[in-house]
């Protein structure tokens, strides 16, 4: 989140449910949105360009589909983390010739994301907020 606002990107967290919205306001995100609330879902519809998935284990993606904006040429989940999800979206990715809203990224494991995140804060002037 923070190399994103680094970035200048406006930032939305979501969560299941509300719990984390004051941490994740107060690491610099500028909304929130818990996805057990239909209103929050409903009023976050067509909002994001992009969407990294990081939820570890597999579970039901799609339903994270409507926040995407449709009128965008960029929008995408991408599926972080290695399980069956990760997968699908990787071969649909692969099925579509990239066409695909739903395409994956596999990690190198603990080492190279430590090693990938040293150097984005490096050249972002991040700070870290959670020590592994």
């Amino acid at each position: 989140m923070q190399i994103a606002k680094a970035l200048g990107c406006k930032v939305t967290v979501i969560s299941r449910s509300k719990a984390k919205e004051d941490f994740a306001k107060s690491c610099g995100a500028d909304s929130f949105c818990a996805s057990s609330e239909k209103g929050d879902m409903e009023a976050n519809a067509n909002s994001l360009d992009i969407l990294i998935n990081t939820v570890p284990s597999y579970h039901d993606y799609f339903q994270y589909q409507q926040l995407l904006d449709k009128k965008s040429r960029i929008s995408k989940q991408i599926l972080l983390g290695l399980h069956e999800g990760l997968v699908n979206g990787v071969v649909l990715s692969k099925l579509t010739f990239g066409r695909s809203r739903i395409t994956g990224s596999g990690i190198g494991g603990i080492k190279v994301s430590e090693r990938a995140g040293e150097r984005a804060v490096s050249d972002t002037n991040c700070e870290p907020l959670l020590n592994y």
